[in-house]
């Protein structure tokens, strides 16, 4: 593996081999053929192909383990969301989009009360109308704009960010307003 900083402020990584390791909590070898790396302070760029081979065990209890972690990491992942969205089951999968209002008043400075900042700072996110089917077949390409605010139902943070939303809040910023997706499972 190879680094430099690049420019000021700039960290750029190459791998001449593939990087293998394995993830004992979810069950998998994973190797991974490093394409681009490149990373700044506010942003970053992880590019490349990863085979991931599912380790064996005779233990049930380690068999359960696996299954459940990778049952949450699905659940807790952007394929999860992207993949609500392009079947349109936003709601029904716990899922919940806000958008910054532009103009207002100081908008990244919140309320303790999520439901007292839509209308003045938030705005429900319209998800429909913003997938079209990739020129590729099983791909999507999803209209993605400004700086989206999830918040996800389906399970209790352990330190909740609102007081009246009690489940996990993560924000996305997609530069290039939309993502390509494809429906892998």
């Amino acid at each position: 593996m190879e680094f430099n900083t690049g420019r000021a402020g700039e960290f750029v990584a190459k791998a001449s081999a593939p990087i293998e390791f394995t993830n004992d909590a979810l069950g998998y070898k994973v190797v991974f053929y490093l394409k681009n790396f490149w990373s700044t302070n506010d942003s970053y760029v992880i590019a490349g192909d990863t085979r991931f081979t599912p380790l064996t065990s005779q233990n049930p209890k380690e068999i359960a383990k696996w299954e459940f972690n990778r049952s949450s990491a699905y659940l807790h992942s952007t394929h999860h969301l992207f993949k609500a969205i392009v079947n349109r089951q936003m709601n029904g999968e716990g899922f919940a989009l806000y958008s910054q209002i532009i103009g207002a008043d100081n908008p990244n400075v919140r309320s303790s009360v999520f439901n007292s900042e839509i209308g003045k700072k938030v705005i429900v996110y319209d998800t429909m109308g913003i997938v079209q089917p990739d020129a590729q077949n099983g791909y999507y390409r999803i209209s993605l704009k400004g700086h989206l605010e999830i918040h996800y139902s389906k399970f209790r943070s352990d330190v909740p960010f609102y007081s009246d939303f009690t489940g996990p809040v993560s924000w996305l910023d997609v530069r290039n307003g939309f993502v390509v997706f494809r429906i892998a499972f």
